[in-house]
């Protein structure tokens, strides 16, 4: 359970980037098994591509992944490999996909992802609203950055030891300023309120 924490703090951060660019691809989704296995290693590198889902197969031997499951090189590393792979079988490759990941790297952790497409400013104050999403082993969060004649601030939207998975407990699509209440408000794909934030005064 402590790896799949940390493993998810890994890539989830990717998951945002990936809503909000829509790369092209002869698949929806992509899925690394990590095979710890002796046996595994003969499979290592093979990509199947079925139903819309991409499966690279990577053997990481056990200890391995005990000791290293929690460093970016390390998973960026594997997931780097991984889309070698893909590109070698299918012939497919993301140069952006790329180097977000290696920039994940650098960044660390701490790194916030900005949803920058989300950002709505109130035309009476000038405020500027824009979502963002955390993901780190043990804190996980979603929030709002409020940009006002009074400064900068974080509004927390929801906040979890656990991984919070975007799909489905935060599904956010849209977003939009309501004048009329005065908030900012974040929208699912069917417009339903998933969280809202006061518009300053």
């Amino acid at each position: 359970m402590r790896i799949d924490r940390t493993l998810f703090a890994s890539y989830a951060s990717i998951l945002p980037w990936l809503y909000e660019t829509r790369p092209q691809a002869p698949f929806r989704k992509i899925v690394i098994d990590l095979r710890t296995y002796l046996a595994g290693a003969k499979s290592h590198g093979t990509v199947t591509n079925a139903l819309g889902v991409c499966v690279v197969c990577e053997f990481v031997p056990a200890d391995e992944l005990l000791a290293e499951a929690g460093n970016l090189a390390w998973t960026g590393s594997i997931i780097r490999h991984a889309l070698a792979c893909i590109s070698d079988k299918l012939g497919w490759t993301s140069d952006e996909l790329i180097q977000y990941v290696t920039r994940r790297e650098q960044r660390g952790f701490l790194d916030v992802f900005t949803f920058e497409r989300l950002t709505q400013v109130d035309p009476t104050s000038g405020s500027t609203f824009t979502p963002w999403f955390s993901a780190a082993p043990g804190r996980n969060a979603i929030g709002v950055r409020v940009r006002s004649w009074t400064g900068e601030r974080d509004v927390l939207i929801a906040e979890d030891d656990e991984p919070i998975w975007l799909p489905e407990a935060f599904p956010l699509r849209s977003s939009a300023i309501r004048t009329r209440t005065r908030e900012y408000v974040l929208l699912d794909g069917r417009r339903r309120v998933l969280a809202s934030v006061d518009i300053p005064s």
